[in-house]
C-alpha cells in the first residue's frame, strides 16, 4: 500500500512539474497566426489567485479574446468574448519559442491551426497602439495661442492635449503629453480586461484621464491632469496634477522650487501660507464633517495659473471630496517666492 501510494505521489508529482514547466514556456507575449490570420497572443497570471490566462487578438484590433485554462483537459483554453460567449476552444504546447496547436469553434465543426512565435521586439499592444489615429474632437484657443483635445473612439474615457505650434520645443512637448495619453489608453484597455476576466461583466474596472491647457504665455505652458483608476485595489486611485513646461527648454519646471524653502512640502496649516491657502479654499464640507478642519496642504506640486498660484489639497478616501485645488492671487502670494519664484511669475501677471 505504502509503495503504491508513493508511485501515486510521484506520478502527480511529475504532472505537477510538467504543468508549471508548460504554464512557465507560455508566460510570455507571441506572434503568428490562427488559420490565416494573424494574431498577437499572451500569458500570465491573473493578480487575484494567480490564476493562468491568457488574451490574443487579431491584427491590430482592440479587442481582445480572454483565454481560461480548462483544467480538465491537458493544454485546452478556453476563449471568452467580451459579451461573455464562449467563442471557441485552443489546444496548445510549448516547445522552446514555439507555440502551436489548433482552434475549433465552440460546435466542434470548424478547425484551424496556431502557430505563434516568441515576440521580443513589442509589448503585447504596442503595434496595434501604434496603428490608432486619434481623432481631433475639439479645437480650443487660449489667448493668442491654439490647442486639440485628442481622443481615440474605442476608448472615450481618455482625453489628450495637442498644441498647436511649429518650434522643435513645442514638438517636443507633444511627444511627452502624447506617450502619457497613449499610456493610458493602453492601460485602459488592460483594466477593463482584467475587470471582464475576473469579475465579469459588470466589473466596474476602468480609467478616466483628461489633459487640459490651463494657461499659456510667451515663456510657459501649464498643462493640468485629471485622472481616476479603479483597477482592483481596495478604493480607486487618481487625482489632479499640474505640468509647467518651459517653451525656451521643453523641461517640466519644478513649481515648487518658485516658494520659499520652507513651503516646498507639507505646507503646515498654522503657518502664514497655510492660513492664506484655507482663507481662499472656503468652506466646503465632506461627509464626516468640516473639510476646512481636516484637509492637509501641500507645496510639493503646485502650478501657476492666469490668476495665480494653485495649491491641491489632500485628505484621506474617506474625505476625498474634501480635496480640490485652490488658487492664491500673484499679488498675494508674492511675500512666499523664492527669488526664482518671483522671476518666473513675471510671465503670468495680467499686463
Amino acid at each position: 500500500m505504502i509503495t503504491l501510494f508513493k508511485s501515486f505521489l510521484f506520478v502527480y508529482l511529475l504532472l505537477a512539474t510538467a504543468l508549471s514547466q508548460a504554464q512557465e514556456c507560455m508566460e510570455r507575449t507571441w506572434k503568428g497566426t490562427l488559420g490565416r490570420a494573424s494574431i498577437t497572443m499572451e500569458f500570465g497570471t491573473l493578480n487575484l489567485d494567480n490564476a493562468p490566462a491568457g488574451r490574443y487578438h487579431y491584427g491590430l484590433n482592440l479587442q481582445d479574446l480572454l483565454l481560461v485554462r480548462e483544467d480538465a483537459v491537458a493544454g485546452r483554453w478556453k476563449e471568452i468574448d467580451l459579451d461573455g460567449n464562449v467563442s471557441g476552444y485552443l489546444t496548445l504546447s510549448c516547445a522552446g519559442d514555439s507555440l502551436t496547436g489548433t482552434w475549433q469553434s465552440p460546435d466542434g465543426v470548424r478547425k484551424l491551426p496556431v502557430n505563434v512565435k516568441v515576440n521580443t521586439k513589442q509589448a503585447y499592444s504596442t503595434a496595434r497602439l501604434d496603428a490608432l489615429k486619434p481623432a481631433v474632437v475639439e479645437r480650443k484657443t487660449i489667448g493668442a495661442s491654439s490647442y486639440e483635445l485628442l481622443r481615440v473612439k474605442q476608448v472615450p474615457s481618455i482625453t489628450g492635449v495637442r498644441l498647436i505650434g511649429t518650434t522643435p520645443e513645442i514638438a517636443k512637448i507633444n511627444k511627452k503629453l502624447f506617450d502619457d495619453f497613449w499610456s493610458s489608453v493602453n492601460e485602459d484597455i488592460g483594466c477593463r480586461e482584467l475587470g471582464f476576466a475576473t469579475r465579469g461583466q459588470q466589473h466596474g474596472y476602468g480609467g478616466f484621464l483628461a489633459q487640459s491647457v490651463v494657461t499659456w504665455n510667451g515663456k510657459f505652458v501649464v498643462i493640468r491632469k485629471d485622472e481616476a483608476h479603479s483597477c482592483g485595489g481596495v478604493h480607486p486611485s487618481g487625482g489632479t496634477t499640474g505640468f509647467t513646461y518651459d517653451l525656451f527648454t521643453a523641461q517640466a519646471e519644478d513649481v515648487s522650487a518658485w516658494l520659499k524653502e520652507g513651503y516646498r512640502n507639507e505646507i503646515a496649516r498654522d503657518s502664514e501660507l497655510g492660513i492664506l491657502i484655507l482663507k481662499h479654499y472656503g468652506a466646503t464640507r465632506g461627509p464626516l464633517g468640516g473639510c476646512r478642519e481636516i484637509v492637509k496642504l501641500s507645496g510639493a506640486a503646485p502650478w501657476p495659473t492666469g490668476a495665480g498660484m494653485a495649491f491641491l489639497t489632500w485628505a484621506t478616501y474617506a474625505d476625498s471630496a474634501c480635496i480640490k485645488d485652490v488658487v492664491v492671487p500673484y499679488k498675494q502670494i508674492a511675500p512666499f517666492l523664492s527669488p526664482e519664484g518671483k522671476i518666473r511669475t513675471q510671465s503670468f501677471l495680467v499686463k
